[in-house]
């Protein structure tokens, strides 16, 4: 039975994800700029310009950002080359276990811990309509997608390709 709805949750967040509409651009145009924290260390997602970014927007204590994150495993096995993976967490009370997740997953991409301006909505990133969200950042750090909700790995894997990002 809690297999069944687990599938269940799965399948909606991925037709949610394959449906999501692209939200207006965020609030700041241009390069963006998110300060979080990893491993214990501040980080800018500045420090990443000059290769583009996938940038996820998670809530590691929810089930659907958490199938979300094992689409981001696939896509990155695939699709990783330049691309970097970013993964944030945008839920401050998350912060106590957010290290022994990453410990327990062995992750090949980073997850920290987005400043509370993400979450508020008050940062470059504008308000994040829903949690999973991803932000596709070029090398200048500007936003060329955003896409609202759960995306399949075969759909960003597509979108890294078209950009031609590989």
């Amino acid at each position: 039975m809690i297999a069944r709805l687990r599938a269940l949750v799965v399948l909606a967040a991925l037709i949610a994800g394959a449906c999501g509409s692209r939200t207006p651009p965020p609030y700041r145009p241009g390069p963006i700029d998110v300060a979080y924290e990893q491993g214990g260390e501040e980080m800018r997602l500045s420090r990443l310009r000059g290769r583009p970014v996938v940038l996820a927007l998670v809530r590691i204590s929810e089930i659907t950002s958490e199938m979300f994150i094992d689409q981001l495993v696939d896509a990155h096995a695939r699709a990783a080359g330049n691309t970097r993976f970013v993964v944030l967490s945008i839920a401050p009370n998350e912060a106590p276990f957010l290290g022994e997740y990453v410990a327990q997953r062995e992750l090949p991409f980073p997850i920290g811990l987005a400043e509370w301006s993400v979450a508020e909505g008050t940062s470059d990133l504008g308000l994040v309509p829903v949690v999973p969200t991803t932000y596709l950042v070029d090398e200048e750090g500007v936003i060329v997608q955003i896409v609202v909700g759960a995306v399949k790995a075969d759909d960003l894997v597509r979108a890294i390709a078209r950009r031609g990002w590989r």
